[in-house]
């Protein structure tokens, strides 16, 4: 009975509090660049996050948020990106967020990792449809250099076939 209790109180105490968006800090901002509409910001907290506005754009800038204080560097974490509709998302890519020491606190940083979206047909490599008449192919997009290690202090990205609709984001 001992043993039980004491897993119980242990699960209570490692067990994810469920807090608010208030909570958890912003990791990122993505923005559409062909819009005039407000950056989405993409929280940090687990699970699948549906956006509250569903915006479409050529382009897109995912650029850091908040600087995180502290003397460790923060954990890195992934960013799934999805696309479609908010009743069937479908993943478009993963971001795997780094982050970097600055005067300001501990920086995040990008790296863009889209799964291959090819396939070999008819004797040549075919973009496979994410939606109907819509290729997957991701084109990285600005002149930002990144680190040695591969991240950007910012991505800008978009379809080779056209506008690009986010509808929300999850966190790992």
């Amino acid at each position: 009975m001992q043993k039980i209790l004491a897993t119980a109180a242990l699960a209570l105490v490692f067990a994810p509090d469920g807090g608010s968006a208030a909570d958890a800090p912003t990791l990122a901002k993505l923005q559409p660049l062909a819009s005039t509409q407000p950056s989405l910001e993409i929280v940090g907290r687990a699970g699948l996050q549906l956006s509250a506005r569903v915006i479409s754009s050529s382009d897109w800038k995912l650029t850091s948020a908040d600087r995180v204080a502290g003397d460790v560097r923060p954990a890195d974490r992934l960013i799934e990106i999805y696309t479609g509709t908010p009743a069937a998302p479908i993943l478009l890519c993963r971001v795997l967020l780094h982050y970097y020491p600055s005067r300001e606190g501990w920086v995040p940083y990008f790296q863009l990792d889209q799964e291959p979206l090819l396939r070999r047909a008819n004797g040549r490599w075919q973009a496979i449809e994410i939606a109907p008449g819509v290729s997957g192919l991701l084109v990285r997009k600005g002149g930002v250099l990144p680190t040695a290690e591969g991240f950007f202090p910012a991505l800008e990205f978009g379809l080779s076939s056209g506008p690009l609709t986010v509808v929300g984001w999850q966190i790992r």
